[in-house]
């Protein structure tokens, strides 16, 4: 154990590593400085060769030079050269590092797989854990019909970031269940879902059935462990870091969370990466009319068919984008209810009879507009308006008796929950 001294002496030392190559460095000295808080200070000591490296070549992304050194450090015992300046290039340490990861027995990598699940409970029925690696959610997994845990196109990296999924194991039973929730940024629960082997959504009473009280037990240990997660949460400096990796999935998880800073997503909006800018478009709390600019004018145009369906887009660009040269992007802008009356009313006219279908579904179509659209002799048309909730119920009400019976029954229904709304 540390005394007082020695740790007071380890950060000085540690301080003098990182001063010492700001000097010597002068031209990575924030790359220093972050590289510096990436690491214990124990490991600052590999901070004058890691400065020499960044100094060299520019290129080296900060993040991953961290985790290679944090590597290095977990493997030394195993790595024939324990030196760090024997090195002479970052590459030459990662080839290094990555000879010996890769050169695991299969038992090592099995031990390696169990011990990449948090346990939250065990009794003598029942087990709860956290995968926190794909290999350990395809273990746990295995023979159920969960996204997480499928051999082909799964999706466990796509949700570890937003998710916390948790395996729940019935010993007696032999049966499965994953009990997913969904973070909000302070680490409260803001969504759940159950489902069993066959991916089948279930209710928590269902759940119940199977698990008895003990639920209540394991709930209560989930709650804890999300709110101790990083999982959902994304702060300034975490969004700016992701934003900045150069791996294309970390740019990703800060395009698409819900916490993330509007500046990060204007930062994001001209990334190189396609995929990048697409996971901005998909997200549904983008409040910069920068953003909104730099996406509906994306050369993508998958892009921008993506943002002009984006329900918080400003009126005069979404109406700008009804002069794009793609048929898809206009034809969402004519269905976002963004869209300024003048032009629903001009595309609703009979020249444009091609786009009324999509002007039929917005949601900001003036009454006599719809009515007028619910007379057409396109049904598809008439489908729309009759599950368009701006409807009147005169509209409605002729539908109902429409020719086709999936316009009349959709008319029917909506009908039938606004009279159940008046009664409640």
């Amino acid at each position: 154990m540390h005394t007082l001294y020695e740790s007071i002496l380890e950060r000085l030392i540690a301080e003098s590593r990182v001063s010492d190559a700001k000097e010597k460095h002068p031209l990575v000295s924030e790359k220093i400085d972050e590289l510096a808080a990436m690491l214990p200070e124990k490991l600052h000591k590999y901070i004058p060769w890691a400065a020499k490296q960044m100094s060299s070549d520019q290129t080296i992304d900060v993040t991953l030079l961290a985790d290679t050194l944090l590597s290095f450090e977990k493997n030394v015992q195993r790595i024939k050269d324990r030196d760090i300046e024997s090195y002479k290039t970052f590459q030459d340490l990662t080839n290094a590092v990555r000879n010996v990861t890769e050169k695991q027995t299969k038992s090592q990598k099995q031990t390696s797989i169990s011990a990449d699940v948090d346990k939250i409970y065990e009794s003598d029925r029942l087990l709860a854990i956290v995968p926190k690696t794909e290999e350990a959610s395809c273990k746990y997994g295995a023979n159920t019909r969960w996204c997480v845990s499928g051999k082909k196109d799964n999706k466990f990296e796509e949700y570890k970031d937003f998710t916390v999924t948790v395996f729940i194991i019935n010993k007696d039973k032999q049966e499965k269940f994953a009990y997913v929730t969904v973070p909000d940024n302070e680490g409260n629960i803001k969504k759940t879902q159950i489902f069993d082997e066959k991916d089948k959504e279930l209710s928590e009473d269902k759940l119940r059935n199977s698990l008895g009280d003990e639920l209540d037990v394991i709930k209560e240990k989930i709650r804890d462990y999300v709110k101790s997660s990083d999982v959902g949460k994304m702060s300034e400096e975490k969004a700016w870091k992701l934003a900045k990796s150069k791996d294309v999935e970390k740019r990703i998880v800060a395009a698409k969370s819900e916490f993330v800073p509007q500046e990060v997503l204007e930062f994001l909006a001209v990334d190189k990466n396609d995929d990048v800018r697409y996971a901005v478009a998909e997200n549904e709390n983008i409040k910069s009319r920068k953003v909104f600019e730099l996406l509906a004018t994306d050369e993508d145009n998958t892009i921008r068919q993506m943002i002009s369906l984006d329900r918080n887009i400003p009126t005069d660009i979404i109406d700008k984008m009804l002069r794009d040269d793609d048929v898809s992007v206009i034809r969402h802008a004519l269905s976002n209810k963004n869209l300024s009356v003048e032009l629903i009313r001009k595309f609703s006219a009979p020249a444009y009879a091609k786009n009324h279908e999509f002007i039929a579904r917005n949601l900001s179509a003036p009454k006599d507009v719809l009515d007028k659209l619910s007379k057409s002799n396109q049904q598809y048309v008439r489908l729309q308006v009759a599950m368009n909730k701006n409807a009147d119920n005169e509209t409605l009400l002729a539908l109902a008796s429409d020719a086709d019976e999936q316009v009349a029954k959709e008319a029917r229904d909506q009908l039938s929950d606004r009279q159940a709304a008046v009664e409640k």
